[in-house]
């Protein structure tokens, strides 16, 4: 929501799927927000005219995509931790989830046999590559279909 922006079109009302490059803190936070429900954002400090771009959006899929896999990803595990909470309930009556967020078993796989030949990984990077792993594997059995929003 940069001020010098603010007239700048993303076309996020006439797409259903965004393709955020990278798989840093600011990646994941743009995926982030364009997976937040707009109440949920107007109750912070975010620009106006970003808020009301994200009222049009047609957005409802994101893929992040890097030039390498899970344990190269720079993101934070706090970064991921807010993403995964858009895996959580909605807070509707029915307790339906409001975003679903999938890693690639494959990319998954690749990354588990990588850090089993390499051995002892650093305890930050176990820590938020086990958070992946969890994601993935409760995403895989909780996913719902119909979703309004997916982080891939």
């Amino acid at each position: 929501g940069h001020p010098l922006f603010a007239d700048v079109d993303f076309g996020l009302d006439d797409a259903e799927t965004a393709v955020v490059i990278g798989q840093g803190n600011v990646a994941v936070d743009v995926a982030r927000i364009l997976c937040t429900p707009v109440d949920e954002l107007a109750k912070t400090d975010i620009a106006d005219h970003a808020l009301e771009a994200l009222r049009a959006s047609r957005v409802r899929r994101v893929h992040l995509v890097g030039r390498r896999g899970p344990l190269q990803a720079a993101f934070t595990i706090k970064e991921l931790r807010e993403l995964t909470v858009l895996g959580g309930a909605d807070g509707s009556a029915d307790g339906g989830r409001h975003c679903n967020v999938v890693f690639d078993r494959d990319d998954m796989q690749a990354a588990q046999a990588a850090a089993d030949a390499v051995g002892k990984l650093p305890r930050a990077l176990k820590r938020k590559f086990a958070l992946m792993v969890d994601t993935m594997e409760r995403d895989d059995a909780t996913a719902t279909p119909d979703a309004p929003f997916a982080i891939h």
